[in-house]
């Protein structure tokens, strides 16, 4: 029992360090339309509307709908990077599997559901763009997780300062 606790904790950390990458992502996100003039982005709603049917109509309602649904998927899929720390992988290894699947999943279901065109018809431009957002997105994931992660071993020290303390990261 002790592991599947140890589990839980772990999956729970990669969900607070989801919110936290989805907050970043979300924040380049809104800077990269404000200069490129992009439009807020549908996929996340037309995804759940392909796969479930219960996107709105309304635009309105629809880009709320798909930025909810953008913070749960975000935010749940940090937990993939609690399951990665909760097998014997060196940290790096997990890392860098966790931005592969943060960066391809996407890439693969959204052409399946036809909601996006594959990878291979994206502009060198958009593909280092969204590359970029996924970047931001899985560091932020990885920098959260290993400051919560006690045995990571890429925190070097802790100072407590009272109620607060301060992790600085190797």
């Amino acid at each position: 029992m002790k592991s599947l606790g140890r589990i839980a904790g772990r999956l729970g950390m990669g969900l607070v360090a989801g919110a936290a990458g989805t907050a970043a992502l979300t924040i380049v996100q809104m800077i990269e339309m404000r200069v490129s003039g992009r439009d807020p982005s549908t996929a996340p709603a037309d995804a759940v509307d392909e796969l479930a049917g219960i996107a709105p109509d309304k635009e309105e309602k629809r880009e709320r709908f798909s930025n909810a649904v953008h913070w749960a998927y975000g935010s749940g899929l940090g937990m993939v990077r609690g399951l990665l720390g909760s097998l014997p992988l060196p940290e790096r290894v997990a890392d860098v599997a966790f931005m592969a699947t943060a960066w391809g999943a996407p890439m693969a279901f959204l052409p399946a559901l036809d909601i996006a065109p594959p990878p291979n018809e994206w502009d060198p431009k958009q593909i280092a763009m969204d590359f970029g957002h996924h970047v931001v997105y899985a560091g932020t994931v990885a920098l959260v997780w290993h400051l919560l992660d006690r045995e990571s071993p890429i925190v070097e020290e802790k100072f407590s300062l009272g109620d607060w303390s301060i992790v600085r990261a190797a």
